[in-house]
């Protein structure tokens, strides 16, 4: 008969274990690997929750500036006086 996953499965976790007591250094570099890995998923959500928050203050602010900014049509002269104080 066939072994089963459970068995197939503790024979790899077996083997694995065998495997890093043999050799302490190769479990040492698991081990800060995973550390790694961690620390790398945890500053990357933590940059994407700021950027997310920070993205809806930026529109949330120029919603505010588009609401009370005036276009330059409605002002005469405005046009001409910012072309002209625009260094060449």
């Amino acid at each position: 008969m066939n072994p089963g996953i459970e068995e197939e499965g503790g024979k790899v976790a077996v083997s694995f274990i065998d495997t890093m007591k043999a050799q302490p250094l190769a479990l040492a570099l698991v081990v800060v690997n995973l550390l790694f890995l961690g620390a790398g998923i945890y500053i990357l959500r933590d940059v994407a929750e700021r950027t997310a928050g920070n993205t809806a203050k930026q529109v949330e602010t120029y919603a505010k500036l588009a609401e009370t900014c005036v276009p330059m049509a409605l002002i005469p002269g405005l046009e001409k006086l910012i072309n002209e104080r625009r260094p060449p």
